[in-house]
């Protein structure tokens, strides 16, 4: 029999988040987190007619714009 997570381990890390906490989560602004959503940069999950966001989602946002250093002369 599998072992229930405690109160703890289920809010360690939310499964979906709220504009707001995405913006936290990416360190940028609201507005910003918004324009990601116009632009369809980042991937959403609708819950009625609420916006929200896969902390994974996002961590594949970063993924996909790390830029590497350049190497010095």
């Amino acid at each position: 029999m599998p072992a229930t997570p405690n109160a703890t381990e289920r809010t360690a890390q939310p499964a979906l988040l709220n504009i707001a906490a995405a913006a936290d989560y990416l360190d940028i602004s609201v507005r910003q987190m918004r324009d990601l959503r116009a632009r369809r940069d980042v991937t959403t999950v609708l819950v009625g007619r609420l916006v929200r966001f896969r902390p994974a989602d996002l961590d594949e946002y970063i993924e996909r714009n790390v830029q590497p250093a350049r190497p010095r002369p």
